[in-house]
């Protein structure tokens, strides 16, 4: 089996912190389990076709209600004259690939409602692969608006907050279930499932 913490590993030192809570957790299984970097550009795609599912993150901030779920928050910069989403139709947004549900599907699916037979955006930026990706593309101003992951964007706060405090959120998603922790091949005999 193997593991991997791809989609919240926002910082190399995020990312080494992921690694040691694998390494804990994986090491009372008593199985042989590798853990993995996937980074990007690797297709996350080939990390969301393995078929066993471990578990799902429950995230600590208080937002989250003790839930295992996130949702997108759409950001600007902090300088930005933009209040609101609409403010910032014919300008430039970032995305993230099209697998992504927080930095590509639920940001469209937010911009349906605006609806109409013109585009939105006068330009979209993409692929920019991770959150971090498109949190820089706010701050250096490749784009005037940007989705981040829910969660991301908490542990970016928390870890990077030189980079969180360049930008602020217009506009959050309704949440849904958060990624989930997921492994390749079988889990080994006696594992609780």
């Amino acid at each position: 089996m193997i593991a991997n913490a791809r989609m919240y590993s926002v910082t190399p030192e995020v990312a080494a912190l992921w690694r040691s809570l694998l390494a804990a957790v994986l090491g009372k299984v008593g199985a042989p389990i590798d853990i993995v970097d996937h980074a990007p550009p690797a297709p996350i795609s080939e990390l969301w076709k393995r078929p066993a599912l471990v578990a799902a993150p429950i995230p600590s901030p208080s937002a989250y209600g003790g839930r295992g779920c996130y949702w997108t928050d759409l950001v600007v910069r902090a300088g930005s004259p933009f209040q609101s989403l609409e403010q910032t139709f014919s300008h430039r947004l970032a995305l993230t690939t099209p697998e992504s549900q927080s930095g590509y599907a639920a940001p469209l699916y937010a911009l349906m409602a605006y609806g109409g037979d013109k585009p939105l955006y006068r330009e979209i930026i993409e692929p920019r692969f991770t959150p971090m990706g498109a949190l820089t593309a706010v701050i250096e101003n490749k784009a005037e608006v940007a989705p981040l992951d829910s969660y991301a964007l908490a542990l970016l706060t928390k870890y990077a907050p030189q980079l969180t405090a360049q930008v602020r959120v217009i506009k959050s998603t309704e949440p849904t279930a958060i990624p989930a922790v997921v492994a390749s091949g079988q889990a080994p005999a006696g594992v609780a499932k």
